[in-house]
């Protein structure tokens, strides 16, 4: 493997760790909207 394939190779191993981080940030948001609908929906049915 050459020099420039292996630093490609590690940028790709870095950007994939990078998508995983936000995935989870994402999901995290998500679940977060989730919860904050199901109260609001609850507010307005009292």
């Amino acid at each position: 493997m050459s020099d420039m394939s292996v630093k490609q190779q590690q940028q790709i191993e870095s950007l994939n760790s990078e998508i995983q981080i936000l995935q989870k940030k994402l999901d995290s948001k998500t679940k977060a909207f989730a919860i904050l609908i199901n109260e609001l929906d609850a507010l307005k049915h009292e």
